[in-house]
């Protein structure tokens, strides 16, 4: 109830006895309700008055990263590894947002990190797939198998094995894997397609062409989707749905290259509103609302800080 909780702490003194946790968990409240920039203004005073201090820290992070301000987040983050070196969670996070801007060779050691750190079963397992789709995406396939070994049964572990035998060339064992995916529930729209590969290399167009179209009914900006299913179609001779499929596949292809080229830019310019209009109307294009709302956010915020940092024009006697 960041509300109420805003209500009681405006009951203490500012600069009282518990100004530090005072300015963290306001900060922390703010940031519950959406107002980004007073949370931010909390948080690093809380930082101004101890450099050190890690829950104000980490939380900034959290701003700063739905603000659209990665550079600040990688930072205050590494301060958190720093300051606090047997916590795992900043090396989850830094993980993780290296693996969405496809940066796999920084995340994998962060993850690795996070996994040493945590005790938690339930964070083990949640960090261990993270590990194994970075690694399976650097074709770090015997890595990836190993990182899998110690996983608790579910549809998604064993559909990652079943992709890393069929990348090894086991085919075999990567079918049986699959099969004991399948026994455990519904395949993800990723093991959809997977099992969609194995069946278009046998030469089973219609089980392909059935779970292709299942993967773009339940995503339609999924590239790879729509580039297999254009493959299924080229060899059954339907040209239309050939031509179609490929068309939407490049063009989405193309919307997620600009994403990354931008919010490469993102990262190098943090004051750079246009930017951050560009990625939401990009993010927009490719369904993902959530995180066009994110990168609007950020460009308002850039905004208020430009017209905040221009002086007002003295008036003339």
């Amino acid at each position: 109830q960041p509300a109420a909780a805003l209500e009681e702490f405006g009951q203490l003194k500012p600069d009282g006895p518990f100004r530090d946790p005072l300015l963290t968990l306001t900060g922390e409240a703010l940031y519950r309700l959406g107002e980004l920039d007073d949370a931010e203004r909390c948080l690093v005073m809380a930082i101004q008055d101890n450099p050190e201090h890690v829950d104000a820290l980490r939380w900034l992070a959290t701003v700063s990263y739905d603000l659209g301000e990665i550079d600040k987040t990688l930072h205050f983050l590494g301060e958190v590894c720093r300051i606090a070196p047997a916590d795992a969670r900043p090396h989850q996070m830094l993980g993780v947002i290296y693996r969405d801007f496809g940066e796999h060779l920084r995340a994998i050691p962060e993850l690795g990190r996070a996994l040493e750190l945590t005790t938690v079963p339930e964070v083990q397992n949640e960090i261990r797939p993270q590990l194994a789709a970075s690694q399976m995406s650097l074709k770090q396939f015997d890595a990836a198998r190993k990182t899998l070994e110690n996983c608790p049964d579910s549809v998604s572990v064993w559909a990652l094995k079943a992709d890393c035998l069929w990348q090894s060339g086991e085919s075999k064992a990567a079918g049986e894997a699959l099969a004991k995916a399948e026994s455990l529930g519904e395949l993800p729209t990723s093991a959809r397609k997977f099992k969609a590969r194995m069946l278009l290399d046998q030469r089973d167009l219609g089980g392909a062409r059935q779970l292709l179209e299942s993967a773009v009914a339940s995503d339609s900006y999924d590239d790879e989707a729509h580039f297999l299913l254009a493959q299924v179609l080229q060899q059954q001779q339907d040209e239309a749905g050939f031509q179609s499929h490929l068309a939407r596949s490049e063009s989405i292809k193309s919307l997620k290259d600009t994403l990354t080229k931008l919010s490469g830019q993102a990262m190098e310019e943090p004051a750079n509103a246009d930017i951050r209009d560009q990625l939401a109307v990009v993010c927009d294009q490719l369904g993902q609302k959530p995180l066009a709302g994110v990168w609007r956010t950020a460009a308002a915020s850039c905004r208020r800080r430009q017209a905040v940092a221009v002086p007002r024009p003295e008036k003339t006697p």
